[in-house]
């Protein structure tokens, strides 16, 4: 006779908890970024040791864009410890804005803090454009990486606005990171909390 828990007997969940992962890192791709994005597939295959997701988000609608990113981080800090957020270009302007709205410490790469400049060449409505909040950056858990050739956002304005962040770190590329080694370093020295990532 096979008897099923809870059957005749009451079992109490009431002390059951769920043991949380430790640390998720979220990236947010640029205007054209797909999951297979260089930036993305390196972090992915360099880090074993925590999960490293890629948020999809729509790039034509701030409103959508927010509840779509805000809805996986809220599920990302349900699940784990440690919520990092990484944001490249327009990407970049989300890592900030949630890094700000939610207090989670984020890596900016050439962020696009202006949107509403930043966008135009997109073809996108003034209307659309202005869907975009200012950046504020009033947490300071922040790290950034600027190319010294990036040709599509303005990073000496971007040094200015992120001065009082935690680290800045130039490097010889445009607005494609191409030498991911400075990234992972960041992440693995300067960010995690693990040893052997």
């Amino acid at each position: 006779m096979v008897k099923y828990i809870g059957e005749k007997e009451k079992v109490d969940f009431s002390n059951f908890t769920v043991e949380k992962n430790d640390t998720i890192l979220l990236y947010l791709g640029g205007m054209y970024a797909t999951k297979e994005s260089t930036t993305y597939t390196t972090l992915q295959k360099h880090f074993k040791n925590i999960e490293v997701e890629y948020v999809d988000y729509d790039r034509r609608n701030a409103i959508m864009a927010k509840e779509q990113i805000k809805s996986k981080i809220i599920y990302a800090q349900d699940c784990y410890k440690n919520v990092l957020l990484c944001g490249n270009s327009l990407g970049g302007y989300w890592a900030n804005y949630f890094s700000e709205k939610m207090q989670i410490p984020c890596i900016l790469i050439n962020p696009s803090l202006f949107p509403k400049t930043n966008l135009e060449k997109y073809e996108m409505s003034q209307e659309t454009l202005h869907e975009f909040e200012e950046s504020t950056l009033y947490y300071k858990n922040k790290r950034a990486l600027f190319g010294r050739n990036d040709e599509i956002v303005n990073n000496k304005l971007n040094e200015e606005k992120l001065q009082d962040i935690k680290k800045i770190i130039w490097v010889d590329d445009g607005h494609r990171l191409t030498n991911c080694e400075v990234l992972i370093d960041l992440i693995s020295l300067d960010i995690l909390p693990i040893k052997n990532c």
